[in-house]
């Protein structure tokens, strides 16, 4: 895997349109020029960590899809029962002690 700039800018598009922001909204929010985001959304220019994190935050989204395009929803709800499991398990022993 590694970074394609080209795929993830179209994700970030995505994204922007799904919220009804410009790019002038987006870029006023990150403090980055229109043409920044003009760039990252064509694929031209790629992001730093710092802005990835800050578009992840204002679209709520990981940057595991941002980045690589990957979404664990599936495996984070999977991975949540096992651990809600686990923890009535534990209750359950605790709560036989008692």
């Amino acid at each position: 895997m590694y970074y394609n700039t080209k795929a993830s800018g179209a994700r970030i598009r995505e994204l922007r349109l799904a919220k009804k922001l410009d790019q002038i909204e987006l870029a006023e929010l990150l403090n980055v020029s229109h043409g920044y985001i003009s760039r990252i959304e064509s694929g031209k220019k790629g992001c730093s960590v710092d802005l990835m994190i800050q578009i992840s935050e204002i679209f709520g989204t990981s940057l595991d899809y941002l980045i690589l395009g990957k979404c664990h929803d599936v495996l984070d709800a999977a991975h949540l029962k096992e651990n809600i499991q686990h923890l009535i398990e534990d209750l359950e022993h605790f709560q036989a002690k008692l």
